[in-house]
């Protein structure tokens, strides 16, 4: 008879999310979010288990229009709009990582013509791409995504700090 040994590796994101005006010269917005993390993600943590090698560099965070609930199984924004590429990323404590992102709303604006967010994904993986007027829409491994409303104005910068802990 096999034994279930019972032990837990809980993965969480937590994301911090600040709003910079520039004109003010200082934040106007803070929010703390828990999100969900992807199937697919989760997946790719368990690969050194069996012998194959991970893909997951966290490498972009995506803003979309989507508004439906996200789902552990997620593999894309319902609808992207635009993606920043990682700004810092550090291994900030044992079994945690730390990403960073900033968004400036006056690039936003001038590829969307709007400011409004109301989903943001974070995409990692060789095959996640740069947004590249659109070109990168989609690519990557979604590791989590989460419903975020807001309206960005060309005088406001968004700092993503995305967390990751795993923790026994």
């Amino acid at each position: 008879m096999i034994k279930k040994i019972n032990e837990k590796f809980p993965h969480t994101g937590d994301i911090l999310i600040r709003v910079w005006n520039k004109k003010l010269k200082k934040f106007t917005f803070k929010k703390i979010l828990n999100n969900q993390i992807t199937n697919s993600a989760r997946d790719e943590l368990i690969k050194p288990l069996y012998g194959a090698t991970p893909d997951m560099n966290v490498a972009f965070l995506a803003v979309g229009t989507g508004t439906t609930s996200p789902a552990a199984t997620d593999n894309a924004l319902v609808l992207e709009t635009f993606r920043v590429a990682d700004t810092d990323l550090n291994r900030t404590d044992v079994g945690q990582v730390t990403s960073e992102f900033v968004l400036d709303g006056l690039d936003y604006i001038a590829e969307v013509a709007a400011g409004t967010i109301s989903e943001i994904g974070f995409f990692a993986g060789s095959g996640a791409a740069a947004w590249g007027a659109g070109a990168g829409k989609d690519t990557g491994l979604l590791i989590s995504r989460v419903l975020f409303s807001y309206t960005i104005t060309v005088d406001e910068e968004i700092y993503f700090q995305r967390v990751d802990s795993i923790t026994v």
